[in-house]
């Protein structure tokens, strides 16, 4: 990991890269366990600033015992 990024505000809320391409057009993130139910509008809201719109259930997974953002952004 990076040092510093825990500060940022997003890092929380997705799922860590492993690798990332210039201009990020291919990205590899960490394996994340699928989640069992869908999302609501109450855990959507958490995510507003980085799912870019989207809300399918597999678009979100579990790292580390919390729920992240996997595909995200415009």
């Amino acid at each position: 990991m990076m040092k510093g990024v825990e500060n940022n505000k997003f890092y929380n809320l997705v799922a860590p890269s492993v690798f990332c391409s210039l201009f990020g057009l291919f990205q590899i993130q960490e394996r994340c366990d699928d989640i069992p139910f869908e999302i609501t509008d109450e855990q959507l809201a958490r995510f507003d600033a980085v799912r870019g719109g989207e809300s399918k259930k597999q678009n979100f997974g579990y790292y580390e015992g919390r729920l992240v953002c996997l595909d995200y952004g415009d």
